[in-house]
């Protein structure tokens, strides 16, 4: 039996464990945190694609108190609230595959469940080294172990010198995209409770949807300012500085249209967690053949088509599906799939992009008198989103 190793016990990493315990592979997940990384709060949404490959692992069973299922994306208008169209998410549900909202701290509990025996905290890996042909020694503070494969699951925070680990070409950058997220439990006129709500902006966007049956909403506002973004951001963004950049954007772009807007982000407006919006430019490709990416390590897109989980789980079941009952992989053209499958989803990301942020108020009409007869075309349905959902 081959020896793998799983690197982040984040979603991909953690859905990956799962399939390998189900088809009795040995393995063992890395995390350099002394715990999981929970963020309450945080809200996910997980389109029917996500939800098969789920199920496959025991996710039928998931505590439906826990899960809202939307039927409809109701599209509206920051200025004033009213409804521009909606969307008919229900049309691609079966029984047993729904689209859901839920928290991404009660996923990853429950993925962390049945896998936690093969999960070490504190292992930050300090040094990669090539065994041989096959074989990669991961080095951490207290010991040395090799293994066959070496699968990164840690999202963008992987990154060696050591010419074994380098990811060919790979690089991220800041879009000019911020965005900022709040939780409530409050219920508003113009929210929809219900269903997903979408808002569209002046170079901006908003979402909203509830997260679980017992009335609590995640909501993001994402808005576009060239702002410089270096490496004391993280800092930077909730020192007095960062805090009154930040406010004067929420006031202009988002509260000035409607105060209650604000309690979207707990009852004064301050409870948020906001971050500066990364894509990649290219894909990870390793240079040892036992060195597999997955999840946002190997590509990282923009959140305008709520894929980023989705495409987390998806390429966690592409690579099981690699390997055989022995723990060998094999590698049938496994990046290529996926720089295919992560292209067609990237063309929808922009081109939603475009659409969500369109602020020319002649081309803010086009795009509403497009998008109420759009949305109603089964065709495009099938095109435009079935090809994402129904993969």
């Amino acid at each position: 039996m081959k020896k793998i190793a799983i690197i982040g016990s984040g979603i991909s990493g953690l859905v990956l464990g799962n399939l390998f315990k189900k088809k009795g592979l040995d393995f063992e997940i890395f995390e350099k945190r002394s715990e999981l990384s929970i963020n309450e709060g945080y809200g996910i949404q997980l389109s029917v694609n996500s939800i098969k490959i789920l199920n496959t692992i025991g996710f039928e069973n998931f505590d439906s108190e826990k899960l809202f299922n939307p039927k409809k994306v109701i599209i509206k208008s920051i200025n004033d609230q009213k409804e521009i169209s909606n969307l008919n998410i229900d049309y691609f549900n079966l029984e047993n595959e729904k689209y859901s909202c839920l928290t991404r701290s009660d996923l990853v509990k429950f993925l962390y469940e049945q896998i936690k025996e093969n999960i070490f905290f504190n292992k930050e890996i300090y040094k990669i080294s090539k065994v041989d042909d096959r074989r990669i020694e991961l080095e951490f503070y207290d010991k040395k172990e090799i293994f066959d494969y070496v699968i990164v699951a840690s999202g963008l925070s992987f990154k060696f010198d050591e010419e074994i680990a380098l990811r060919e070409n790979f690089t991220t950058e800041f879009n000019g995209y911020f965005a900022v997220r709040g939780t409530t439990d409050k219920d508003f006129d113009f929210i929809d409770n219900e269903n997903i709500n979408l808002f569209f902006g002046e170079n901006s966007h908003l979402v909203t949807y509830s997260l679980n049956k017992m009335g609590k909403k995640n909501s993001i506002f994402i808005f576009k300012d060239h702002n410089k973004v270096d490496k004391f951001y993280y800092k930077w963004r909730y020192s007095k500085e960062g805090i009154s950049f930040l406010t004067e954007k929420l006031d202009s772009k988002l509260f000035k249209y409607n105060n209650q807007f604000k309690r979207l982000f707990g009852s004064e407006g301050t409870s948020f967690f906001w971050w500066p919006i990364y894509q990649s430019k290219s894909f990870s490709i390793s240079n040892h053949k036992s060195i597999i990416y997955i999840g946002d390590s190997l590509f990282k897109t923009l959140p305008t088509m709520a894929q980023g989980a989705g495409q987390a789980i998806e390429s966690a079941h592409e690579i099981n599906e690699l390997f055989d009952i022995k723990g060998e992989f094999r590698d049938i053209d496994y990046v290529k799939k996926r720089k295919k499958r992560i292209s067609l989803i990237n063309r929808r990301v922009k081109f939603n992009n475009l659409i969500f942020h369109t602020s020319n108020p002649l081309l803010v009409n086009l795009r509403n008198i497009a998008i109420k007869l759009l949305v109603k075309n089964r065709f495009f349905l099938k095109f435009y989103l079935g090809k994402i959902y129904r993969n």
